[in-house]
């Protein structure tokens, strides 16, 4: 009852707000200044402050756009309207059948200034529900503006009406979700603390106030992941926790997290975890730490995900959103401070790097628990993880693990055998505005000894990686 009354309430807040705005349009006089439609790849705005108002349509392709130090991706489909006095930059990238529409215009309020921006009604990134049509009216408008005919020039002023007017209502339509009785922030914090129950978008969609669709897309474009995996992602996460009691049974687990079957619940745990629930429930009984970020990759294949291990390391969001909360006892590349928290832990076992650890601290970590340091320089990746699947006795999941690997490999280099064979391969990654090429001793050792593509000239000079 009290979220419908809070849905009841929202609703007659939100009709106010409708009303003002419409109001508000009564007094505003616009006027376009200059419009064209881009097609040029290499197509620019170099960083500056913007004099009228601005409109930048994707039509195909996309464009990165900033605004006043943020920055936007403005893939087909979409809009951002600014602001005078606003911060502007853009630059087209992609294919090259890219399109960007831009509209210049004034705005005048009855018994104000011209470009006086207090009461325009929209701003910023706005999702188009028919930009094929407003990018046709675009086009529309670049032929009749630039015919030279008093009458044609008219028209294209009815068009741009006629555009502003459509993305008026996107944008009204965008924005509900704030002026609902739930925000999208508050449905989040809904399956958060409901996460047990039979939660459905259609639900969270009528508690923000929107659609289904836009519901589902503005979830993702705000936080980055759908509702639904996020939904999943908290189930799995809360049953984790019940995991860590050894008297729970698998049903019981999946019952507190709002599954009925315990089956389906399984699945849906080797998705988002990568091992089986009764794996994982046997490998939280020892405490095994990861004291090199290399070692996380070389347990997970033994489907063991470690107890402590190294968090100040860059990670991809996947792999922060699978093992962040299972990572017990948080390590740095402090020793002090890592021998300290692995001393309090007392874990049951140890794997580390050789070269990334001296003499004395291996000996201090041996007297804490069982210690395993791979030598990185004189065995490959292969033999590190089997040497941590010896050391703890895991060799049927490394053989099981490899054993799918290879199979993947012949199965890859088969579809790539033509690319194979075309001439010399250099992997590169851009980072912080350096390019850094990779060598044998990294994952590019994937490309050259398991796929079998050409390394270029001097490649083994590289070790790891080389800006």
């Amino acid at each position: 009852m009290k979220g419908y009354r809070q849905y009841e309430e929202a609703q007659v807040k939100e009709a106010e707000v409708r009303e003002a705005e419409q109001n508000a349009l009564d007094a505003l006089w616009i006027k376009l200044k200059e419009v064209e439609v881009v097609k040029d790849t290499e197509w620019r705005m170099p960083l500056n402050y913007i004099t009228a108002y601005l409109i930048l349509i994707a039509g195909k392709g996309e464009a990165q756009v900033a605004v006043d130090g943020e920055y936007y991706s403005l893939a087909a489909g979409g809009a951002i309207v600014c602001l005078p006095n606003q911060l502007v930059s853009a630059v087209v990238e992609g294919a090259e059948d890219s399109e960007l529409c831009i509209l210049r215009y004034d705005v005048k309020f009855d018994g104000g200034d011209s470009n006086a921006d207090v009461s325009w009604p929209f701003y910023g990134l706005v999702e188009l529900s028919e930009h094929a049509k407003i990018v046709q009216s675009c086009e529309s408008i670049v032929k009749l503006w630039g015919s030279g005919d008093g009458m044609q020039r008219f028209q294209s002023q009815s068009l741009f009406h006629e555009i502003v007017h459509r993305i008026l209502l996107d944008y009204s339509l965008n924005n509900r979700a704030m002026r609902a009785p739930y925000t999208l922030v508050q449905t989040k914090e809904h399956m958060e603390l409901h996460y047990n129950q039979n939660i459905t978008i259609d639900e969270l969609a009528e508690l923000a106030g929107v659609s289904r669709y836009h519901y589902m897309r503005s979830f993702k474009r705000a936080f980055g992941i759908s509702a639904i995996d996020y939904l999943l992602e908290l189930r799995i996460s809360q049953s984790k926790r019940l995991m860590e009691r050894t008297d729970i049974r698998l049903q019981a687990v999946a019952e507190r997290v709002g599954y009925q079957d315990e089956y389906y619940f399984a699945r849906k745990f080797k998705q988002i975890v990568g091992i089986p629930p009764a794996t994982y429930m046997k490998s939280r009984k020892r405490r095994i730490a990861a004291y090199s970020f290399p070692n996380i990759g070389q347990l997970l294949p033994l489907r063991i995900v470690p107890y402590a291990a190294p968090m100040d390391h860059y990670w991809t969001d996947i792999y922060r959103r699978k093992y962040e909360s299972d990572v017990v006892v948080k390590l740095s590349h402090h020793y002090e401070f890592n021998w300290n928290a692995l001393q309090k832990a007392e874990p049951d076992f140890i794997i580390g790097v050789d070269d990334f650890t001296i003499e004395d601290e291996q000996q201090k970590l041996k007297n804490i628990a069982p210690s395993l340091f791979v030598p990185w320089s004189s065995a490959n990746w292969r033999e590190h993880m089997r040497l941590a699947a010896e050391f703890l006795g895991n060799e049927a999941e490394y053989a099981a693990w490899m054993e799918d690997y290879e199979s993947k490999v012949v199965k890859t280099a088969h579809q790539i055998e033509g690319l194979i064979r075309s001439g010399p391969v250099l992997m590169l990654q851009l980072q912080q505005g350096k390019i850094y090429a990779y060598g044998n001793r990294s994952v590019a050792s994937l490309l050259y000894e398991d796929l079998g593509f050409i390394a270029p000239r001097g490649l083994s000079l590289i070790i790891h990686t080389r800006s």
